[in-house]
């Protein structure tokens, strides 16, 4: 593969040994399922209790946890005076998917419509947040640097995961999709609906003027960086979410973004 993404031989203990240090934080993968609990119980402390959405069975327990999250990579910023955890991503590949459950979007697209080149080599993610304390950029920068070191070892091309809006109205849904159109966000080749069980229908009748909706930050940026969406909305009524399918290629970054994340 050309460019910045090139296939490795890199075995799972060196991709586990990824470890980036910036400022007062460092970036790396969960090391034991001690540390997978504190993303666990930061992701549950942030969907759920901040946010007021996510798992209901989550209160049991006091973590976001589903059946995914045993086969996935848990990339984590941890702050080195504390060794706290207060920055997560949930990473996997089509390997890890067809050892564990599979891919947890396909839950709610019908993902396999991508062509094979895309998903074999890709890279799902999901599940991203930020302790309140320590949502700054240069945790969110760490947790993206990650990423790319993570695709640069793994050889991979491309991201692809839900973004998700915190609401479950159809309607704000649908004026979002429109307003994605009108800023050519969707995807030329690409229209993955969503699942029977997700699907958002279509207000009878559309508003007759959208005012324009704020997007959540992750969602924001991943459209800065070149993301795409390939689906409508589709409802998680579970985490109690609208969600849209989203894929980046890597290779068309800008060369600026590369120098940032890549080098």
């Amino acid at each position: 593969m050309p460019g910045i993404l090139q296939k490795t031989t890199q075995s799972p203990s060196t991709i586990a040994g990824l470890n980036i240090k910036s400022g007062k934080y460092t970036v790396r993968f969960a090391q034991g399922r001690n540390e997978v609990e504190e993303a666990l119980r930061l992701r549950f402390r942030v969907f759920n209790l901040e946010m007021g959405k996510g798992y209901t069975r989550s209160y049991f327990d006091f973590l976001d946890e589903d059946e995914f999250d045993r086969y996935c990579h848990h990339l984590v910023v941890v702050e080195n005076s504390t060794q706290e955890v207060v920055g997560t991503y949930r990473l996997q590949d089509v390997n890890t998917a067809e050892q564990g459950r599979g891919f947890y979007t396909a839950s709610e697209f019908a993902i396999h419509l991508f062509p094979s080149r895309i998903l074999l080599n890709a890279i799902e993610l999901g599940r991203a947040c930020i302790e309140k304390s320590h949502r700054n950029s240069r945790v969110l920068y760490l947790l993206w640097k990650g990423i790319a070191q993570y695709a640069q070892l793994m050889g991979m091309r491309y991201l692809f995961g839900c973004c998700s809006l915190n609401t479950m109205e159809a309607e704000e849904a649908w004026t979002v999709f429109r307003q994605l159109k009108r800023g050519d966000h969707l995807h030329p080749d690409y229209h993955i609906l969503p699942s029977p069980k997700f699907r958002c229908l279509k207000p009878d009748a559309e508003a007759k003027s959208d005012t324009p909706v704020m997007l959540p930050q992750l969602f924001e940026l991943y459209l800065k960086l070149g993301a795409k969406v390939c689906s409508p909305p589709a409802l998680d009524k579970a985490f109690q979410t609208t969600d849209f399918l989203i894929l980046l290629d890597l290779e068309q970054l800008s060369t600026q973004t590369k120098n940032l994340f890549f080098k």
